[in-house]
């Protein structure tokens, strides 16, 4: 469980990270075409997307964060590959007794959901709940994928998709998030092609 005063620090930071980047999105250049994860997996991206990760004071090492339109209306989070015990979430005034949710090797599917669901959460989403779970390819990774539903603080739904795999003694993540009244649907066959884009490096 995470306590009250650090799940409070923790959304007090997201809501940090959403302002600022949707104030910046237009000066972190646009990006179409390959898009290089780290040493770990190239992505083929649509047009109009940016790479915001420098704005993010919120994720860990290695974590990229890429949006359309402003990270309150779509994000998409792609691991570079999370190491042992490494979360989505950086360490920031977590305590030891409530650590974030990590990697670990050998996780089931289920687990790996769970890690994620609980990520959600910790970026500011009340109530995350995953949904239609089922085998999925990370490039030629077995992996596990499957949506989700939260809502805002104010009320608002959200919707997402998510694909998880583990290669190589890490997790490779990639997480979409968005307001599951128009933007949700206006980028999921945008979203569903970049996940099937996915080349893990030999």
């Amino acid at each position: 469980m995470i306590g009250p005063m650090t799940r409070r620090g923790v959304l007090a930071g997201a809501g940090a990270l959403a302002l600022s980047a949707c104030a910046s999105t237009s000066q972190s250049g646009v990006l179409t075409g390959a898009y290089k994860v780290g040493e770990a997996y190239t992505l083929t991206l649509g047009s109009g997307w940016a790479d915001i990760s420098v704005l993010s004071n919120q994720t860990s090492a290695g974590v990229r964060l890429l949006t359309i339109d402003g990270p309150l209306l779509n994000r998409l989070y792609a691991t570079q590959g999370l190491k042992e015990g490494q979360s989505i979430i950086r360490q920031t005034g977590a305590k030891r007794d409530n650590p974030l949710p990590g990697y670990r090797a050998g996780m089931t599917s289920r687990d790996l959901v769970e890690m994620i669901t609980e990520t959600v959460e910790l970026l500011g989403y009340i109530d995350p709940e995953a949904m239609d779970q089922r085998p999925a390819k990370f490039g030629g990774a077995d992996g596990v994928r499957f949506e989700i539903a939260a809502r805002t603080a104010q009320g608002l739904a959200i919707a997402g998709t998510a694909l998880v795999a583990e290669a190589r003694g890490r997790a490779h993540v990639l997480l979409f998030l968005a307001p599951k009244e128009h933007y949700f649907v206006a980028s999921l066959a945008e979203v569903e092609s970049i996940f099937a884009s996915a080349t893990l490096q030999p």
